[in-house]
């Protein structure tokens, strides 16, 4: 048995050692301008893109690198993140989704448990009846289609049976979930302005903008809105503007946003 388990541990090392070569080499061949931000991408010239990469030893022979990677991995380095959150350690990165992956693995491990084995004592009592058909559907379904597309399906029905209104902010330069609204979207528009308008005197009132995807916002929604922004904030100028294409595609209808400068 110790035998056994000892083989089967050394052939998924192994596994995993050709696996992480493999994409470190595939990564490798891609662009470099993955490597830096958009903003980088747009500003450096040619000479300073090379200049940081080769600093970071990316133009170096592959076995270099490879060898490298290894000795860094063995040292629980995996380096420094650069489009996440750039100049972090992604070690770091890690650590700080890592507790809230933890705890959505455990709850949907017990949620997996309750259902598996309420569906299978209630399939095995109902065999070849209707709930046993139900049943049998529903592991089909969940089986045959793939994790992403089932996973955007709950997502989207415990939203909306929930009234779940999920805001996104922009935290050192990288995009956040942030706080979670509940209710009807309309009553969540204001809550959302007074929330992000809470500080007026940090602010710069010379103008601020309220962006929105359309998709169903009305231009009397749009106008309460331009209104309780001005009720907590004494702006100059408030313009309504059109997100664009990639915002209103990712973020879907009826999304709204206020941006503004901060002193």
């Amino acid at each position: 048995m110790v035998k056994y388990t000892a083989k089967r541990l050394l052939q998924s090392l192994i596994t995993v050692l050709v696996v992480a070569t493999i994409v470190f080499l595939l990564m490798r061949m891609l662009p470099t301008d993955y490597y830096f931000t958009e903003d980088q991408v747009m500003k450096l010239t040619e000479e300073q893109k090379n200049a940081q990469l080769e600093a970071a030893g990316l133009l170096d022979p592959m076995e270099q690198q490879l060898g490298r990677f290894y000795g860094q991995l063995l040292r629980l380095d995996f380096g420094t993140s650069r489009r996440i959150q750039n100049g972090a350690p992604v070690l770091k990165v890690i650590g700080t989704k890592f507790s809230v992956s933890m705890r959505l693995g455990c709850i949907a491990l017990v949620i997996a448990l309750l259902i598996g084995v309420t569906m299978g004592i209630i399939q095995s009592r109902n065999k070849d009846r209707m709930l046993d058909h139900v049943g049998t559907a529903y592991t089909v379904f969940v089986n045959a289609v793939p994790p992403l597309v089932s996973y955007s399906l709950v997502l989207a029905f415990g939203a909306n049976l929930l009234s779940i209104k999920p805001s996104i902010e922009m935290v050192d330069g990288a995009l956040e979930v942030g706080k979670k609204y509940r209710g009807k979207i309309e009553t969540v528009y204001g809550q959302y302005i007074r929330d992000q308008l809470s500080d007026p005197d940090k602010l710069d009132l010379s103008r601020a903008f309220l962006s929105h995807s359309g998709g169903g916002i009305s231009e009397e929604t749009l106008q309460a809105m331009k209104k309780e922004i001005l009720r907590c904030a004494p702006f100059q100028e408030v313009q309504i503007i059109r997100a664009g294409c990639t915002i209103s595609a990712h973020c879907g209808p009826k999304t709204a946003t206020v941006m503004f400068m901060e002193k």
